[in-house]
């Protein structure tokens, strides 16, 4: 009997940890990208009280971060990594479950003019009618794409350059592109733009205003 109570108990703790995971709510599909905070779920169906286990990460080039009962992961390098999510028990540590996951750098952001992006032909009415140069991001992190903004750039047209502190299309611009005989090539140059990962240089951007 002492022994089917022992074999039922261990049983259903493998049960209970296989149900337990890991989830990552900004990104689908599990995947940590380097530069941004990737915040960390663990879920578990089978608890139903209100107290959180104490929970912690480890793997290799990764930095766990938790702050009260948040949980962070900060990757460092490209590739896969494997996750052990450890659960402290008094004086005992218990691995829980594991999890292999993909480790990517968030790739640089493609412009965004109206519906224009980089390389493409625009219409003199259509740039005129744009306050701002955006930017659309290709991942599944949620909420990056909001963070990124370009805080300064350098416009060209017919030889004339403007330095822009800002993501704005400023007035300034407007008039000569108003006052250009189209087609005119313009560029956007030096291109920074700051996030939550630092400032990056973004590549140039050449359009023809038609």
């Amino acid at each position: 009997m002492k022994n089917i109570i022992i074999l039922s108990f261990l049983l259903l703790s493998l049960v209970t940890r296989a149900q337990i995971e890991m989830v990552f709510p900004k990104s689908p599909s599990s995947t940590l990208y380097i530069g941004v905070e990737n915040p960390v779920v663990i879920k578990n169906p089978l608890n139903k009280s209100s107290h959180t286990p104490n929970y912690f990460i480890k793997g290799e080039n990764i930095i766990f971060g938790k702050i009260k009962e948040k949980m962070n992961i900060f990757a460092v390098k490209q590739g896969k990594v494997k996750l052990f999510l450890y659960e402290i028990k008094g004086k005992d540590t218990v691995l829980i479950t594991q999890k292999e996951v993909a480790v990517k750098r968030i790739a640089n952001p493609q412009y965004v003019l109206g519906k224009v992006f980089k390389g493409e032909r625009i219409s003199k009415e259509l740039f005129l009618s744009i306050d701002k140069i955006k930017l659309f991001i290709d991942c599944d992190y949620i909420g990056f794409e909001d963070d990124m903004k370009i805080v300064s750039y350098e416009f060209t047209i017919d030889k004339k350059t403007i330095k822009v502190e800002s993501n704005l299309i400023t007035e300034e611009i407007k008039e000569l592109v108003r006052g250009s005989k189209c087609p005119v090539k313009v560029y956007i140059e030096s291109v920074r733009a700051k996030s939550r990962e630092g400032t990056r240089i973004l590549p140039d951007l050449r359009l023809i205003i038609y």
